[in-house]
């Protein structure tokens, strides 16, 4: 059985990550699977924003990405697992892709361009270059 991590950000290139790992499902690979979506970290501001604050924005960011994505649904016909982590979004994904065991990583690409990407660095570029097995990057 193959180890997938779907990370998912709510945007249409990670939904089309999620039906790229469906439809390998659906053509009958053994495969086990784990959502992870990744906060940033965000510092409290003295007497303006408290840790509470923060986490319940997290939280509700995180469900609506889950919600968004279809992830519960899709998670019951994987019968996958969902987790939510916060920091770096490229370090966490390696982090418990190597955690986890792993055999994969499958994400979207959001398309920024040569430019942008160049100019801002993209999440998906540093996964490809520091994961220690295979990412798969949906268009």
């Amino acid at each position: 059985m193959s180890k997938i991590l779907i990370a998912v950000d709510g945007s249409k290139s990670s939904a089309k990550a999620i039906e790229y790992v469906v439809n390998r499902k659906r053509r009958g690979e053994n495969i086990e699977v784990y959502f992870l979506n990744v906060q940033p970290k965000i510092s409290p501001r003295r007497g303006l924003i408290s840790h509470s604050m923060i986490e319940d924005y997290q939280k509700q960011e995180r469900e609506a990405v889950f919600n968004q994505a279809g992830v519960k649904s899709k998670a019951k016909y994987l019968k996958a697992d969902i987790y939510g982590e916060i920091g770096d979004a490229a370090e966490c994904i390696i982090a418990f892709a190597r955690k986890s065991k792993c055999d994969e990583i499958v994400m979207g690409s959001r398309g920024l361009g040569k430019v942008k990407g160049l100019l801002m660095g993209s999440v998906v570029s540093k996964v490809v270059q520091l994961s220690p097995v295979p990412v798969v990057v949906v268009r």
